[in-house]
């Protein structure tokens, strides 16, 4: 592995058989929740994971189309994702859009990504309105489910709407792959405190919010019997009762605890680099490294913390620039002379998410080493503009 220079961008280089078209079905009936999914790089994973037959739940901002931006929850879910069930997460949401700052970037380290966050602003990029009407659609068929959700994951009751939606639908939640984020690289004294706060809430908070709420309901199927109307579980003794007024007392993100199934194949996936302590990394942008860098800690700290419970908890991040949409809107169409598409980011992820859980956790994956692991020695194929 070695750092080298493209431009005025820092890439980070590193020494995987094509799962574009995977034939594999080894994620079929699998309920993947993917955050920051109504473009770039959460949508190519999304739409890659349908190809082999889960399902899909978009936990994502983007409810109306953006000017500049192509996508949103539906439209990602309408790309060959399957049929489509639109619910209302919570009608009363409305705000920025908090997209999958992978898609925003050329660079591939946390302080080479561009500020998505403008210098002289503290909200998100391209504000938006978040609203969703209760509708069902149905959408071409490619193998897989879709379940868009509006949500912000600053928002722990609407992270708590999403995940018990995901369950009712789908009977549980297999894998988690956390890819929203927001980014702005502005130095010590240009960040102010609501910027500050912002990245934090997304990045760090956000992740593990998504994390514990998807962690906790696992099968549905297996919960207890539920009182409809009340949806909760039937009490058949004051000593259950007491038992119950007691859980219900605890913070909402221990509600979940006695409904706790473990999956038999449970993956968490953060978009989040390697964790690298050379200052270098940090001297001019501090506050988002540190926010980017909680991400990478989640997954230190809770591979090892949940091993035994056979929870895979890894990180994926690119050794190139991925090319969307907002990396053209911020750079121009020259970023795609040194960018790949995100399918390579896709294959990569799946490659990751059809291991064995028990036997692949706590690891820092690099895009290009988990291909060449597979197999592709080629990467020619995902490069924006072949030869460039």
């Amino acid at each position: 592995m070695f750092w080298g220079n493209i431009g005025s961008l820092n890439i980070f280089c590193a020494p995987a058989y094509d799962y574009r078209y995977s034939i594999h079905r080894k994620l079929a009936g699998r309920t993947i929740f993917i955050t920051g999914a109504s473009r770039g790089i959460g949508k190519a994973i999304a739409l890659k994971a349908a190809q082999d037959g889960a399902n899909i739940v978009i936990a994502a901002k983007t409810a109306e189309p953006h000017p500049k931006l192509p996508g949103t929850i539906y439209s990602a879910a309408k790309e060959g994702i399957g049929k489509v069930e639109l619910k209302e997460v919570n009608p009363h949401l409305r705000g920025g859009r908090v997209e999958n700052h992978l898609g925003k970037t050329t660079p591939v380290h946390p302080t080479e990504i561009r500020t998505l966050i403008s210098p002289s602003s503290a909200v998100e990029l391209n504000t938006t309105s978040a609203l969703v009407n209760y509708a069902t659609e149905a959408v071409e068929e490619a193998g897989g489910k879709c379940l868009p959700c509006v949500v912000d994951i600053r928002n722990e009751q609407q992270v708590i709407d999403a995940v018990q939606e995901a369950v009712s639908k789908f009977g549980g939640i297999d894998i988690l792959v956390n890819n929203a984020s927001a980014i702005s690289l502005t130095g010590t004294l240009q960040t102010d405190m609501k910027r500050y706060d912002l990245m934090h809430n997304i990045n760090t908070r956000g992740t593990f919010l998504v994390y514990v709420q998807c962690r906790l309901w696992k099968n549905h199927s297996q919960l207890p019997d539920r009182d409809l109307n009340l949806d909760l579980p039937v009490l058949s003794s004051r000593a259950q009762h007491d038992k119950r007024v007691s859980q219900l007392r605890q913070p909402r993100s221990k509600v979940c605890l006695p409904y706790l199934q473990q999956s038999n194949h449970a993956h968490i996936l953060n978009l989040s680099p390697p964790l690298n302590m050379n200052p270098f990394w940090f001297k001019n942008h501090v506050a988002y490294t540190m926010a980017k860098y909680g991400m990478s800690m989640c997954v230190l700290g809770m591979a090892e913390e949940f091993k035994e419970s056979n929870i895979a908890v890894n990180a994926l991040w690119p050794k190139t620039a991925i090319h969307t949409a907002a990396i053209e809107m911020l750079s121009g169409p020259e970023a795609g002379d040194v960018s790949r598409k995100p399918e390579i980011i896709a294959d990569a992820a799946y490659a990751i998410l059809i291991k064995e859980p028990r036997t692949f956790t706590g690891k820092f994956f690099v895009d290009e080493d988990v291909l060449r692991d597979e197999g592709i020695q080629d990467l020619s194929q995902y490069a924006v503009n072949p030869g460039e």
